[in-house]
C-alpha cells in the first residue's frame, strides 16, 4: 500500500510497538526483511509461518491457514496483556474473521480492526456487518489508502495515548 510505511513509522514515533504477522513461510525471511527495509517500514517483531516439507505438508498448510496467524497473534496478546492492539489486514482471505475471534477472546486488548478493501477481493458489506456484531467498543472499518487508514486510527490512538498519561 503506497504510504503505509510512513503511517507505521508515525505510530512507532508515538511509542506504539509494531508486530508483523504473516502467513508467509519463514524461508522467505531474507526477502521480506529486505522489502521492509527498502520500503522503510519501522523495526518490529516479525512472525512468519513455520513451514517444513513433509509428506503431510498439505494438511499442515491447510491447518496453518486456519489457525497460524491467529495463534501467533494470541501469543503476542498473552505475552503483553497490558497492551491494546490495532489489527490491520486485508479483505483477500480471512483476516477479518481471525481478528474478530481475537477481539471476542481478548475484548479489553483490541482497540480496532482495520481491513484494506482489495479491488480484486472486495469486502462484502454483509460480511463486514456480521463482523461488527457483539464487539462492544471495538472499531471495525475498511480503508483503501494509507491516508484513510491514518485518518481512521488517529482519533483512536489519541484517546489511548491520553489514557496512558
Amino acid at each position: 500500500v503506497p504510504g503505509i510505511s510512513a503511517v507505521y513509522r508515525a505510530w512507532q514515533q508515538l511509542g506504539i510497538p509494531v508486530h508483523y504477522v504473516s502467513s508467509s513461510p519463514w524461508q522467505l525471511l531474507p526477502w521480506i526483511d529486505e522489502m521492509l527495509q527498502v520500503q522503510q517500514f519501522p523495526a518490529g517483531s516479525l512472525h512468519l509461518r513455520n513451514f517444513r516439507l513433509r509428506t503431510h505438508m498439505l494438511q499442515k498448510l491447510i491447518r496453518f491457514r486456519r489457525s497460524g496467524k491467529g495463534a501467533a497473534i494470541r501469543m503476542l496478546m498473552s505475552k503483553f496483556p497490558e497492551r491494546r492492539f490495532v489489527f490491520v489486514g486485508d479483505s483477500g482471505e480471512k483476516d477479518l474473521e481471525i481478528y474478530r475471534k481475537l477481539a471476542v477472546k481478548f475484548p479489553d486488548q483490541v482497540l480496532a480492526i482495520l481491513i484494506r478493501n482489495l479491488a480484486d477481493h472486495p469486502l462484502d458489506p454483509d460480511r463486514l456487518d456480521r463482523s461488527r456484531a457483539g464487539l462492544n467498543g471495538v472499531s471495525v472499518s475498511c480503508f483503501e489508502t494509507a491516508e484513510e487508514l491514518q485518518k481512521q486510527v488517529a482519533p483512536l490512538l489519541a484517546g489511548e495515548l491520553a489514557l496512558a498519561r
